[in-house]
């Protein structure tokens, strides 16, 4: 029995050493050194590198649904009136609110003037967006206007607007969307009229945006006005009273609005590298004291279309980035 005991226990020892010497054998063979190990570990870095990338998408997504909800309860949270729908007292209330809202943004021009301008337009139909913040408070707005016309002997549609953000809500273009939207949506209606929108920019960051978005826009840093389209502007600017200031530019034209603005946001338009910003200065050098430069728009099918389509395409980059 004792060496059959002995016998056994030198066999289990046989056994667990040959357990041993084969894990070692295995644990150094060139397979799982090269092979497995570095496999499992590189793996192990891939899985902390994923996991290190989806928190890093998620904060991402996160940052992003957090700019499109505040630029979708922007959005939403604005009104848009007919003038000619409300009430005298509604429409004096309103008027009121308005004026104080643009009296933060621009100065140069009086509440009667800026009720007839606005609100009380001798256009054929207004529509006056108001935009909101998350508090209900009024931040901004943009007055579209739409004038039948013959020039040349020739019916037309003329455009016209009028808007304004506070400081601190600037940079998203909100404001333009309406106008896009409007314009659209009466170029669908009416696909055959001519159609244009006329302004008369009282600071080159209006020039600037719309040089952005639109293809075909008119004055351009970098191409003269054609004939025909200059003796446009020029008839149009006499059909809607924009006079000509004296000594200046051919397009520049008396408005009366200023922007409001600190010297440094001064500044930084004066040093703008942007040669549309250069050549609106130059253009119009006293827009610091009123004077508006005349912008011609052909709203043809082609012009919107393109325009909406860089419109969004802006908004999407600016969101990833």
């Amino acid at each position: 029995m004792a060496k059959q005991k002995n016998l056994l226990l030198t066999n289990r020892s046989l056994k667990r050493g040959k357990t041993h010497r084969q894990t070692e054998s295995i644990s150094k063979s060139p397979f799982i050194v090269g092979g497995i190990i570095p496999f499992l570990e590189s793996n192990e870095r891939c899985y902390k590198l994923s996991v290190y990338s989806a928190v890093d998408k998620l904060v991402r997504a996160k940052k992003l649904f957090s700019k499109w909800q505040s630029d979708w309860l922007l959005s939403k949270s604005s009104d848009v009136i007919d003038p000619k729908k409300i009430t005298t007292n509604e429409k004096e209330r309103f008027t009121d609110l308005l004026y104080l809202l643009h009296s933060n943004i621009f100065t140069g021009v009086q509440r009667h003037e800026f009720a007839a301008y606005v609100v009380d337009s001798q256009a054929d139909w207004t529509r006056i967006r108001i935009y909101k913040n998350r508090a209900g408070e009024w931040i901004g707005y943009c007055a579209v206007h739409r004038f039948k016309n013959y020039i040349f002997d020739r019916p037309c549609v003329v455009i016209r607007a009028e808007a304004g953000i506070l400081r601190e809500y600037r940079g998203r273009s909100i404001t333009l969307w309406f106008g896009f939207k409007e314009a659209l949506k009466y170029r669908i209606k009416h696909p055959f009229c001519d159609l244009y929108y006329l302004g008369s920019f009282v600071h080159p960051s209006v020039l600037y945006m719309f040089s952005r978005y639109f293809s075909e826009y008119y004055p351009r840093a970098d191409a003269p006005i054609p004939d025909n389209i200059k003796f446009l502007m020029l008839e149009l600017a006499k059909v809607f009273h924009l006079k000509p200031v004296e000594g200046q530019d051919v397009l520049v034209r008396q408005v009366g609005w200023r922007t409001k603005e600190s010297m440094e946001d001064q500044s930084f338009w004066q040093k703008h590298p942007n040669p549309v910003v250069k050549f609106y200065i130059k253009t119009n050098p006293g827009y610091a004291s009123g004077n508006g430069m005349l912008t011609l728009v052909p709203l043809t099918f082609r012009n919107i279309i393109m325009s909406l389509i860089r419109f969004i395409k802006n908004k999407i980059v600016r969101r990833i980035t």
